[in-house]
């Protein structure tokens, strides 16, 4: 049996099982499946429309209710962050109810409905700082390996990601899922001590890097470029991983290649000098801007934008910026929803970076810059690509959310236990460590 059929139903078969015991293995799968999407990964051996994805999910949401819903005890940072996603979904639901056409507006909150659901799901399941770190070797390696078979593709002689994208997303959509990958792996391989475990996220690291520059998206590559200006911000002041960090970023410019800065340079020519790709984008946010002048408290309607191109006539396509389609669908409420859900992680992660930051497991601080460095990513690239159901920026905010749960959690033992504990020497190889007094 090929390679991809074997795991691919060894994943959604034996995942299944498990999860029925251990639900947040198959919810891990899950994450897996949502990015790497066997059928389109293996399309030679993978039969399509074999619901891998969905068989997963049921078996985690029995498993879910089997172990009571999990752990609610969020803290009251990832209870706002929560919040504040359900409020965006239940808005869309509004803006569902009030539309024009209602079964545009199905698929777009159906989708929107299995992201919150499973964003629910994960984030009970995550307990202890191990879930944490799980998750984000999950999404780095998946996003690594993705990135190693599209880098593959492309040094064949066919650049894949460039010419048709991958599965349903196309090569902007795949430029601002790598340009996430880069800022997560890259921290992720910054905080392991490990040298096998710290290559592995290096690599994912500058693999999703990379196949961004062949992507040919200006967003992807300016959304790179801000990653890497987080990156310097936020990563801890040693020489060490200051040299890391300037290998990393001589090797990028080493990758990237004479056409790869030519076609990034375009981005700042004079108006008159613009392709029509770049004025496209420009005249469809001044037609969502006036759609949401228009329509300010519920928009045109979920996944009714092509609709209301053809109301107005103008041209039927997308608006290519997240937050543009966004307020054009949902209304000027939806789009600072949407803007809270992000600004919130990034805004409560970021104390957890500071050098005298109370935390409760020393790997917390690197969790919390890989998450800011990921979504300071998909937040300028996604300024040029119009995907709001986009994964992977949610469950990086799943990440963040779930560390500062299990941080406030742990934080909140009882003193005693704390005291006792840290007479102990601290082990490197526990799941978390007390907090200095």
């Amino acid at each position: 049996m090929e390679k991809g059929l074997l795991f691919t139903y060894t994943m959604t078969y034996g995942g299944a099982a498990v999860s029925l015991f251990y639900p947040y293995v198959g919810f891990l799968i899950y994450v897996c499946f949502a990015i790497i999407k066997p059928p389109a990964m293996w399309y030679w051996s993978v039969p399509p429309g074999g619901y891998y994805d969905r068989t997963v999910a049921i078996a985690v949401i029995i498993g879910w209710l089997i172990q009571a819903f999990g752990n609610w005890k969020l803290g009251t940072h990832a209870t706002r962050i929560t919040l504040t996603l359900g409020l965006f979904f239940f808005w869309q639901v509004l803006g569902w109810a009030a539309s024009e056409v209602p079964a545009l507006a199905q698929w777009h909150v159906w989708d929107q409905f299995k992201i919150l659901l499973m964003f629910l799901i994960g984030l009970s399941l995550i307990d202890t700082p191990r879930h944490a770190k799980a998750l984000a070797w999950t999404m780095a390696v998946s996003l690594g390996y993705l990135a190693y078979e599209l880098n593959l593709s492309y040094y064949a002689g066919y650049n894949r990601a460039g010419a048709e994208g991958f599965a349903a997303l196309d090569n902007n959509c795949v430029a601002v899922e790598m340009a996430c990958g880069a800022g997560l792996a890259m921290f992720l391989g910054f905080g392991e001590r490990r040298l096998w475990l710290k290559a592995i996220g290096l690599i994912s690291a500058v693999l999703c890097a990379h196949t961004v520059m062949f992507c040919w998206s200006r967003g992807g590559m300016l959304g790179l470029i801000f990653v890497a200006l987080a990156g310097f911000l936020l990563i801890k002041r040693e020489p060490k991983h200051y040299l890391l960090f300037l290998l990393l970023l001589a090797l990028g410019f080493r990758l990237a290649g004479d056409q790869v800065r030519q076609r990034f340079l375009t981005v700042f020519v004079d108006p008159e000098e613009r392709d029509t790709s770049a004025n496209t984008r420009l005249e469809y946010w001044g037609h969502a801007w006036q759609a949401m002048q228009r329509n300010p408290l519920f928009g045109v309607g979920p996944g009714h934008w092509m609709h209301y191109c053809h109301q107005v006539g103008i041209r039927p396509i997308y608006v290519h910026s997240v937050w543009m389609q966004a307020g054009a669908e949902t209304g000027f409420p939806g789009l600072a929803l949407l803007i809270a859900f992000y600004g919130q992680t990034v805004l409560y992660l970021y104390p957890l970076t500071r050098r005298k930051a109370r935390v409760a497991d020393p790997w917390f601080p690197d969790a919390a810059r890989m998450v800011i460095a990921g979504l300071v990513g998909y937040a300028v690239s996604g300024t040029f690509v119009s995907l709001v159901n986009l994964e992977i920026p949610y469950y990086l905010v799943l990440l963040g959310a779930g560390v500062l749960k299990v941080n406030a959690a742990l934080l909140a033992q009882p003193a005693l236990q704390w005291a006792a504990m840290s007479q102990k020497p601290l082990d490197p190889n526990r799941s978390w460590q007390p907090a200095p007094a």
